[in-house]
């Protein structure tokens, strides 16, 4: 009986880790460099008026590009855990 898609598999065992691996290092560049970024691009916003929503003079509750980058960095992390573990879980039901 012939296998769907015909083809070989790729990768192996190896590819779900290599995929790990390359996302680990996605997560390290983001975690170093995004609040530069945020910070650049909050710093590149025009002059706003004196009485408008959106400054922060006006209206010091605003948070920054950088804290927003705080929080959304640990809902990121939580989810590379989650996959992370998903993927050891898949590991140890194999053997």
């Amino acid at each position: 009986m012939a296998r769907r898609g015909g083809g070989e598999s790729t990768g192996g065992m190896a590819a779900p880790l290599i995929g790990v691996a390359v996302n680990l290092l996605v997560f390290i560049i983001l975690v170093i460099f995004a609040p530069t970024i945020a910070g650049t691009i909050e710093a590149a916003q025009p002059d706003l008026g004196p009485t408008s929503e959106w400054n922060a003079t006006h209206n010091p509750d605003l948070p920054t590009g950088a804290e927003t980058w705080t929080t959304v960095i640990q809902i990121i992390g939580v989810v590379f855990l989650v996959i992370a573990i998903s993927i050891a879980i898949f590991y140890l039901k194999g053997m």
